[in-house]
């Protein structure tokens, strides 16, 4: 065999083997939420975008962040982050 074909044989076996690689270490996002990922879980972080830009409905997603805030438990821990965007700022 010429050895222009055997290096670039070579090249594709190696391609092959390195794109498979991957495919063996990926892990689903569930399992770090379980904690099943073999490490210790901590608290997820959870960041809430505010937009008041119309006014129609703002009271209504104050209740809703509040009575989601209030199920929050020291038995099941998140760290919450509340930040309000509005249009020009």
């Amino acid at each position: 065999m010429n050895t222009f074909y055997k290096s670039k044989l070579l090249a594709l076996s190696l391609y092959c083997g390195l794109a498979v690689l991957p495919l063996r270490s990926m892990a689903d996002d569930i399992d770090i939420f379980l904690g099943s990922s073999g490490g210790a879980a901590a608290a997820p972080k959870v960041m809430i975008m505010l937009d008041n830009s119309t006014d129609d409905l703002f009271t209504a997603k104050l209740n809703a962040i509040s009575s989601v805030l209030d199920s929050i438990t020291a038995a099941a821990p998140v760290s919450v982050g509340l930040a309000m965007w509005s249009p020009g700022t």
